[in-house]
């Protein structure tokens, strides 16, 4: 802390999933560094794994793995800390997140969120900025079988959720009908994510939990086969476990939460004065056809819009993107949101404060918003030339 703690303040940017894969990877990053350089410090979730010598899983869906040269610009192009919590980190085994650990820890990037055992899968990553101490932790909810540590396994920081289905009607028998999905938290899940935050507090002045959580109709439908004896009905919303467990984090201590894994913008909320983004999305994400791109066994998709094709989902919203702005002082925190664009040649563009597509993704946000039903007041303004969207509550 400064040594006037009644005047100071830091301003932590922080995106979603990020996972280039292009032989000219920083390129793709160009067109966001001059809004980077204007935070004290930069934060983004790794999704992959970088290793020349990857063992993959037995239990992946898709191999998110590219070679390490392809992660050698995190640095570079500004990120200060990076989590690891995600369904890919240990895509390539335990080898492959070593790798990824020691290429981020090779450019000065602190990491958290995945290691060697629970204990360090769980231990902050804690950045300084202006005197100011930032603790960062990072949890999954939503990964393959086995990659969550465990005491003497390396794996992910996991709060792994239970699903209970029951039937909606049950006075009337209706064969086939869509259940009630009920989803619950491991009990000994959230005691360790409990601690954790306990544990950050006593160590920093200022607490961000990251968590990878929750999906969408484009990677259901891609990935779910089909039956006759399920749904495969899916809607873009919160579920009901992302909405307690972020709000669960907040109450427990956190001063902010960054939720990403949906490929695609969620709602904001303020939640006992603290911000909660339920979905960033993706900021740079990198995907090839097998053949068409690399000779490597990258992320495979088989069928994309060939308009993007670094990017395999073609609904709009998939390809909005954005940078939220965390302005944390003595007197509380300020959230804002910086719209962005993922672009075709696979970089994503910061959008200008007259650029169209700016309010098309405002829009999106504030739909996100009031299907949640939440008390959010997006307001208008401009920062550097880019449209800068701040959040407040509006009750």
């Amino acid at each position: 802390m400064p040594e006037s703690a009644d005047d100071w303040t830091v301003n932590v940017l922080a995106t979603g999933d990020v996972f280039p894969d292009l032989e000219d990877g920083e390129a793709s990053f160009r067109p966001l560094l001059p809004v980077f350089a204007k935070g004290d410090i930069v934060y983004g979730n790794c999704e992959g794994v970088y290793s020349d010598r990857p063992a993959p899983a037995s239990t992946r869906i898709v191999m998110g793995a590219a070679p390490a040269e392809r992660g050698s610009m995190f640095g570079r192009v500004g990120f200060d800390v990076m989590t690891l919590a995600n369904n890919h980190a240990m895509d390539g085994g335990v080898v492959g997140l070593e790798d990824t650990m020691s290429l981020l820890a090779s450019q000065g990037i602190a990491t958290t969120g995945a290691g060697k055992d629970l204990a360090e899968a769980t231990k902050p990553a804690v950045v300084e900025a202006n005197g100011v101490r930032v603790a960062f932790l990072a949890f999954c909810t939503s990964f393959p079988v086995g990659y969550d540590a465990a005491e003497g396994r390396a794996g992910i920081a996991a709060v792994r959720i239970g699903t209970y289905y029951r039937n909606p009607m049950p006075s009337f028998w209706d064969p086939g009908i869509e259940p009630e999905v009920l989803t619950v938290p491991y009990p000994e899940d959230m005691r360790t994510l409990h601690d954790a935050i306990d544990a950050a507090r006593a160590t920093a002045d200022v607490v961000i939990v990251a968590v990878h959580q929750g999906t969408n109709r484009e990677v259901r439908n891609a990935f779910v086969p089909p039956s006759r004896t399920h749904s495969k009905t899916w809607h873009n919303i919160v579920q009901d476990n992302e909405l307690h467990l972020a709000r669960d984090i907040v109450e427990h201590g956190a001063d902010a939460v960054v939720c990403a894994q949906h490929a695609a913008l969620r709602g904001v909320e303020i939640h006992s004065g603290k911000p909660i983004f339920y979905g960033m999305g993706a900021l740079i994400h990198h995907f090839h056809k097998r053949g068409k791109h690399t000779t490597s066994d990258h992320k495979i998709i088989e069928e994309w819009d060939v308009e993007y094709p670094y990017w395999a989902y073609d609904s709009p919203e998939t390809r909005m993107s954005g940078i939220a702005s965390l302005t944390f002082s003595s007197s509380g925190v300020e959230a804002g949101f910086i719209p962005a664009m993922i672009m075709p040649d696979g970089s994503t563009e910061p959008l200008a404060d007259d650029d169209p597509r700016a309010d098309a993704v405002a829009k999106h946000i504030e739909s996100m918003n009031s299907d949640e039903g939440f008390t959010t007041h997006i307001e208008h303004s401009t920062i550097d030339g880019y449209r800068f969207l701040k959040i407040t509550n509006a009750s």
